[in-house]
């Protein structure tokens, strides 16, 4: 684990965080850069993204 920089302190709210796991993985598939896209222009406050390895190598 690393620092994020942003403390839990920091994230109290009363409006809920969306949280895109894997981008928009729901409509396009997950660990591409046009479900992060659609993830980000939907509005998610965080992306998360695993990495993998590529077909293509």
């Amino acid at each position: 684990m690393w620092n994020t920089g942003i403390s839990g302190q920091e994230l109290k709210t009363n409006i809920p965080l969306v949280l895109a796991h894997r981008g928009a993985s729901g409509y396009l598939p997950e660990h591409t850069l046009a479900a992060v896209a659609l993830a980000h222009g939907q509005g998610a406050d965080f992306i998360e993204q695993d990495v993998i390895l590529s077909s293509d190598n």
